[in-house]
């Protein structure tokens, strides 16, 4: 292609001509090279952004599993906490903050976050002939790095005024640059089972001052008919110095006439008890003495 423009002077008169020759080969050269090169960007452009967006929802999948376990997970843990009737607590070491959950202030009469559950607040509410030694116990297992779990009984302070026994465990779970950063437990009412406990002692004691001080003698015998258990009156009855001498033993030893204990079984194999048996026994010098039994 040729373009011809006049060249005009000042006045505008017609000079001379400028000619401007354009090839069209060359033109559609470049032209075909420029949309060789934009196709190919264009491909790249599409596989780039295909690639983004694959790895962009692989990425969003991925996250939307993670979440859902962890959802999954933390609900499992709930649902186990809730079922164990455990209250859970956490101590921040180098913040010194702490969270009990809800049951926590359950098992002292409270409502959830009634007011801040401190460890000053603990001081306060612990028994005081139990804060230090559960204090010693905290204490050791924090030098110890999680090396050693504690568990402590000790007593609380319930909002109507009660002392509540309550079972703790707990162990470091956190450490940085081998420093504790964060302990962990759990805390159960066990108030029930340690009333249960002084009534049986109370019980046990009772027992063992009838069987101190009852005039006549009471003995027990296991299934294997030894002897596991005699009053003091029938230590003294037989001549022997302590109980311990006796424990142990075939309750036959005792008897002199083996005759009179096999009579006296299948009494009470037969009718379940036996009231007022004569028997002859042995005492510990060899001689005999005649006593009156009754067995069930």
């Amino acid at each position: 292609i040729d373009i011809l423009e006049p060249y005009r002077t000042t006045d505008g008169k017609i000079t001379g001509v400028v000619n401007v020759g354009i090839s069209l080969a060359a033109i559609e050269a470049i032209r075909s090279k420029y949309i060789i090169v934009s196709a190919i960007a264009v491909v790249f452009w599409l596989a780039f952004i295909s690639a983004f967006a694959v790895s962009h929802l692989r990425t969003q999948a991925a996250k939307r599993r993670a979440d859902q376990a962890l959802s999954a997970s933390e609900r499992r843990l709930s649902q186990a906490i809730a079922a164990t009737s455990d209250a859970v607590w956490e101590w921040d070491l180098p913040s010194g903050r702490t969270y009990y959950n809800p049951r926590w202030y359950e098992m002292l009469g409270y409502a959830d976050q009634e007011f801040a559950m401190t460890i000053e607040n603990w001081r306060k509410l612990c028994h005081p002939d139990d804060l230090q030694p559960t204090i010693d116990l905290v204490q050791e297992i924090i030098i110890s790095r999680g090396n050693l779990g504690y568990e402590a009984e000790f007593r609380m302070r319930h909002k109507n005024g009660e002392w509540r026994w309550i079972l703790g465990r707990g162990n470091v779970v956190g450490l940085v640059n081998n420093k504790p950063q964060k302990v962990c437990g759990t805390n159960t009412d066990i108030t029930e089972r340690k009333v249960n406990e002084e009534k049986l002692r109370e019980s046990e004691d009772r027992y063992r001052r009838i069987v101190e001080n009852i005039p006549d003698v009471l003995y027990r015998t296991d299934r294997d008919g030894n002897l596991i258990l005699i009053s003091p009156s029938g230590v003294r009855l037989l001549g022997y110095d302590s109980a311990a001498e006796m424990l142990g033993r075939p309750n036959a030893s005792f008897w002199a006439i083996p005759e009179e204990r096999a009579e006296m079984l299948a009494i009470l194999q037969k009718d379940g008890s036996i009231r007022d048996y004569e028997v002859l026994l042995k005492r510990r010098d060899g001689s005999e003495i005649q006593v009156s039994t009754s067995s069930g």
